[in-house]
């Protein structure tokens, strides 16, 4: 994941993802790297459950049903 959006918001290195700089392919040929090769299946299970629970929460219809009603 790079900085040229506000993904970076989103993703905690390690945890829900990898990060790179976007305008370093040196950082993201290793960005890319460490997710296909060295990170175990099961990390890139768990970053991805992570992931999908996150953004589950921010925007999940539960969110935008709260937030029309308080309106």
């Amino acid at each position: 994941m790079s900085g040229v959006s506000d993904l970076l918001l989103f993703v905690e290195a390690g945890d829900n993802g990898i990060t790179c700089d976007a305008f370093a392919p040196m950082d993201m040929a290793r960005a890319l790297k460490t997710m296909l090769s060295e990170t175990q299946s099961s990390d890139r299970m768990a970053m991805g459950c992570c992931s999908r629970k996150l953004a589950s929460g921010w925007f999940g219809l539960q969110r935008f049903v709260a937030d029309y009603e308080e309106q």
